[in-house]
């Protein structure tokens, strides 16, 4: 999976430095150090400032990245927020590329990237057909059909679809993240990570996926029961977060050994 950033929009440096840069989890720790040791007036005048500007970019990825911990303890708080309260809160997690995945990877370091895109599609568009459907809470069928959990995991929709008009139609039954594309679904033109009727677009498929998956976590929200496995896959075997946890799904151990062992 792509291992974008706070550090994606930070200005380059020369060749010889970027043989001496340290690795990306020393980074995080030696960031994680330095705001133990900031003040929390000082980490309070950041996150003020950031609710109020957006630009410029290089003084916004420093705050997003000096206050990240703060963030956390916040969105993590016993008094659970909303995905509406922590977007009035902290708005550039929503309007700045990559602060998502700048978030995320505070908390998990993983993986390199895949190549050959047309595979990634085809694999992650499946994952709902190859995965058992999700128990369904507050429904008379048990649990979901086929075609729910595809549209609870990614959402295709014809090119010309009114944006505006489908998310706000969204508000009342969908706040959990998905992926939305627009457009045929063996090529779509467009492709967003929507959470709570916001959508973020993407440049590919695999990136809405992405940022999908660090929104549950980044805003501490659970996975739509309907597309539950297929969630689960990803976290557990793509991303090897809590991968070795006892109550994983059946299914996703099964698959996980297959992917794995052959």
């Amino acid at each position: 999976m792509p291992k974008q950033g706070w550090t994606s929009l930070e200005p380059s440096s020369s060749s010889e430095e970027n043989q001496k840069e340290p690795s990306t989890k020393e980074k995080i720790e030696e960031l994680k150090s330095k705001e133990k040791d900031m003040e929390p007036e000082n980490l309070e005048e950041m996150k003020q400032w950031l609710q109020h500007n957006n630009s410029p970019i290089p003084k916004v990825v420093e705050f997003m990245k000096k206050t990240a911990l703060k963030r956390q303890e916040e969105i993590h708080s016993e008094k659970k927020s909303t995905v509406h309260d922590i977007e009035l809160q902290w708005p550039r997690l929503f309007d700045v590329p990559n602060m998502i995945d700048g978030d995320f990877n505070m908390k998990f370091v993983f993986l390199s990237d895949i190549d050959d895109q047309s595979a990634q599609d085809a694999g992650l568009t499946a994952l709902p057909l190859i995965l058992p459907t999700g128990k369904l809470s507050n429904a008379k069928k048990s649990r979901a059909t086929v075609k729910e959990a595809m549209e609870s995991f990614i959402d295709f929709q014809p090119i010309g679809t009114n944006l505006p008009q489908y998310l706000d139609g969204l508000m009342s039954k969908r706040r959990q993240p998905f992926v939305l594309a627009l457009g045929p679904q063996k090529v779509p033109a467009q492709y967003f990570a929507v959470v709570e009727g916001r959508a973020l677009k993407q440049d590919s498929l695999l990136k809405a996926v992405d940022v999908c998956f660090k929104l549950f976590y980044v805003l501490d929200l659970e996975y739509p029961s309907a597309c539950y496995t297929t969630w689960e896959f990803i976290q557990k075997v793509l991303y090897q977060v809590n991968a070795k946890d006892r109550n994983t799904s059946s299914c996703v151990r099964s698959l996980r050994t297959y992917v794995l062992h052959t």
